[in-house]
């Protein structure tokens, strides 16, 4: 598939998150210990308890040790996010560096 459409195509899914109001966007996620009790708790409070989706800045060895166990939540860095991922997730739970690293992305 070209790039331009792939492109195209995130961005419709980017879209649809947002004028449906699945877009949850948090300045920065911080876990005190590395707890999935902890993890689900946070993202229950952000609306995310089901279906969810986290996307993260850089690679923080807590959060990931804290979602391994969660089945409903999906990890992905700002540059590996799929239109399928983006589409088979109810909610999008991103800090805004990972949000303007992905908009970056796409615009380039």
């Amino acid at each position: 598939m070209p790039r331009q459409a792939r492109r195209g195509a995130l961005r419709a899914a980017w879209t649809d998150k947002v004028a449906g109001g699945q877009l949850t966007v948090v300045e920065r996620l911080e876990l005190g210990q590395a707890k999935t009790k902890t993890l689900v708790g946070l993202l229950a409070g952000l609306g995310a308890t089901r279906g969810g989706r986290f996307s993260w800045w850089s690679s923080r060895a807590r959060i990931w040790r804290a979602c391994r166990n969660v089945p409903w939540l999906t990890l992905a860095r700002p540059g590996h996010v799929s239109v399928a991922e983006l589409l088979r997730n109810d909610r999008v739970v991103a800090e805004r560096q990972a949000l303007v690293a992905t908009q970056e992305g796409l615009l380039g």
